[in-house]
C-alpha cells in the first residue's frame, strides 16, 4: 500500500470516527497497521472497518472484518466513495436487534 493510500485511509477512519463523536458516541481508534483489527470500537459493541474508494468490495471485505470481530461485538463496514456519504454495511440481525 502507498503512502497516499494510506494516508487517505488514515483520514477516513479520523472523518469516521469525528461522525459518531459529534453525536455523542464514544469510539475507540483501535491499533493501526494491524490485519488482526479493524479501525473504530464505537459504543463498546459496533467493531467498524473503514474503507474509502471508488469500487466496494463489500463480500471482500465483510469476510475480513467478520474473522477479527472479538465475541459480543457487531462487525462492520463504513464505507463512502470520493465526495460522498458515509454508508454502513452490517447484519441485518444485529442492527434489528438494537432497534427494540
Amino acid at each position: 500500500m502507498g503512502a497516499k493510500s494510506r494516508t487517505k485511509g488514515y483520514a477516513g477512519e479520523v472523518e469516521a470516527a469525528h461522525l459518531f463523536e459529534e453525536v455523542g458516541s464514544t469510539v475507540q481508534r483501535l491499533q493501526r497497521n494491524r490485519n488482526d483489527a479493524a479501525d473504530l470500537l464505537i459504543d463498546h459493541w459496533l467493531y467498524v472497518d473503514v474503507k474509502r474508494g471508488e469500487r466496494p468490495k463489500y463480500s471482500e471485505w465483510t469476510r475480513q472484518v467478520v474473522k477479527v470481530t472479538p465475541d459480543g461485538a457487531t462487525p462492520a463496514i463504513m464505507h463512502r466513495v470520493n465526495h460522498g456519504q458515509w454508508w454502513i454495511w452490517l447484519p441485518a440481525q444485529d442492527f434489528a436487534e438494537r432497534l427494540t
